[in-house]
């Protein structure tokens, strides 16, 4: 009886929808017609992220901007996925990008206090999703779509380094159930371990 939703929106009054048990309801409020991601912790304490270098926090009683990402020399950052273990622990990524053509993957972390940009290799990719697999440890997964739509799986140490663990032209994709992380990687499905 208490569910958020976000779509991209021909308005930004129709980006964030409300289900209150019975009806689900857009705000009234102007936001953002570019939101595509949200995750949250409790009433007052939900993300979201859109195409337009904001980072968006509902605190249980109002939207507001948190922050806006700007990276030296890129023009725009594309927040493409939200996702935490705790209030403390936070990532948001997805990629930076020039209007004239290039773009890097980027991955940010909240502490509870900052969000603060991780110092990952440059890497003309887009990160789409991050799930945790164990104390430190994250999977991460990306896709290129310049000569194919190239999709790669990485551990990610949840600072800096990231390690290649698969790589395919089809959809890869990362859930969580309960406290257990799985990949899908051509419609097979893998419980993540912390020696993966």
């Amino acid at each position: 009886n208490d569910v958020w939703a976000v779509a991209r929106a021909s308005s930004a009054q129709d980006g964030i929808w409300y289900y209150d048990g019975s009806k689900w309801s857009k705000t009234d409020e102007y936001y953002s017609s570019g939101l595509i991601c949200l995750y949250g912790f409790s009433q007052d304490n939900i993300w979201a992220g859109d195409i337009y270098s904001k980072i968006w926090h509902y605190d249980g009683a109002k939207w507001s901007i948190y922050k806006n990402f700007n990276i030296a020399g890129y023009d725009n950052v594309c927040i493409v996925d939200v996702w935490g273990s705790a209030a403390n622990d936070v990532y948001t990524l997805g990629f930076a990008e020039n209007y004239s053509g290039g773009y890097t993957g980027i991955i940010y972390h909240f502490d509870g206090n900052n969000w603060e940009r991780l110092k990952i290799p440059e890497m003309k990719t887009a990160f789409k999703t991050i799930r945790k697999i164990d104390y430190g440890n994250y999977i991460v997964v990306t896709y290129n779509y310049e000569g194919g739509w190239l999709e790669r799986a990485y551990i990610f140490d949840g600072v800096s380094k990231l390690t290649e663990i698969a790589t395919d032209y089809r959809n890869i994709s990362l859930h969580s159930i309960r406290d257990n992380t799985y990949i899908v990687i051509r419609g097979i499905i893998y419980k993540c371990y912390k020696n993966i």
